[in-house]
């Protein structure tokens, strides 16, 4: 009986210290979930980008525990605070080593401030944490319009335009884009660009300013007509044109020379002035004959832009018909013969 007793004892003492081990600390015990203590940013901060584009790169965060050991698991919200930007999840779960990214695209103006912050909830006191701020600068982007300005409808051929022409350029939200190259190009005439450092040719290259505007010198080619420009930046372009107009007339010439015309017959006689790139000018001469017994202008002053004057034979003979204009500096004249038979 005794013998039993002591065996029940030794069994409960057993019992016991297998209990006691089991409830006890020990170097294989399972620890709990850590806390989030802090976060600190890994990369992605202090990025330059367009707006309305994506960032180069990811921002990334790392949680970390009061001792400073990765945090798996952790619920982290990234939230655009400011700039008008997104970004593509909003919230990541951190991985094995406290990482956690997103993908952030900037607000649509530039210069605008642009900040994202990295934030989460604190589950066992609801305190709302900001774990991390990020920002970012947005400045000018790819050029998605142009357009020429300055441009007038017409001015005199081989006579530089008195302003420069521009061309401001814009981003797809509007935004001046500076330092962009912008290459002007003439298509139609023969007119000629001269850039900031005196170069000339109908291909010149300007650069944007700050406010997204490039300038350069045009001028008309010396044929008179159509002169038709061409602005282009990336994959966008822009055109415009203007009129080319003779330049002050250097000579006048009547066409025909000579005229064979019979009595009361009557014949007709076309004044062209002409510039130095012999461009017609438009003239209104006045005629006269210098032998009226033998040939008579019907109409001495032209009323037409063609500058035409009638003849009539008024007998047989040799008579001349004289045109001319005058400038108001210059006068212009020719003459032509006229046979009566």
């Amino acid at each position: 009986m005794a013998l039993q007793l002591l065996r029940l004892r030794t069994a409960g003492v057993l019992l016991a210290a297998v209990f006691a081990a089991s409830c006890g600390d020990s170097p294989s015990q399972t620890a709990g979930p850590r806390i989030t203590a802090k976060l600190e940013i890994v990369a992605g901060n202090g990025q330059t980008g367009a707006p309305g584009e994506e960032l180069a790169n990811p921002v990334t965060v790392r949680a970390l525990d009061s001792i400073g050991q990765p945090v798996p698991g952790q619920i982290i919200n990234f939230r655009v605070v400011q700039g008008g930007g997104s970004v593509f999840a909003g919230a990541n779960v951190t991985d094995a080593n406290g990482m956690a990214l997103e993908y952030w695209t900037l607000g649509p103006r530039a210069g605008d401030a642009q900040t994202l912050e990295a934030r989460a909830v604190d589950n066992a006191t609801g305190a709302k944490i900001v774990f991390g701020t990020f920002t970012a600068t947005s400045v000018g982007s790819t050029p998605g319009w142009i357009q020429i300005g300055s441009l007038p409808e017409m001015g005199a051929v081989g006579q530089t335009v008195a302003n420069p022409i521009d061309a401001t350029v814009r981003d797809a939200f509007q935004n001046a884009v500076a330092n962009a190259q912008v290459t002007w190009t003439v298509f139609e005439g023969n007119g000629r660009f001269t850039n900031a450092a005196g170069m000339h040719g109908s291909t010149a290259v300007s650069t944007t300013n700050a406010q997204g505007v490039a300038t350069i010198k045009f001028t008309p080619g010396t044929t008179a007509g159509v002169n038709a420009i061409r602005a282009m930046t990336g994959s966008v372009q822009d055109a415009d044109s203007m009129i080319g107009l003779a330049g002050v007339p250097v000579r006048f010439t009547i066409s025909p020379s000579s005229l064979t015309l019979p009595v009361n017959g009557t014949g007709m006689f076309t004044g062209f002035g002409y510039d130095r790139w012999n461009n017609k000018t438009v003239q209104r001469p006045t005629w006269r004959s210098l032998d009226t017994g033998i040939v008579t202008v019907l109409s001495p002053t032209s009323t037409r832009a063609d500058s035409i004057a009638s003849v009539r034979g008024n007998a047989v003979g040799n008579g001349r018909v004289v045109g001319q204009f005058n400038t108001g500096t210059k006068v212009f004249a020719d003459t032509a013969e006229v046979t009566v038979q």
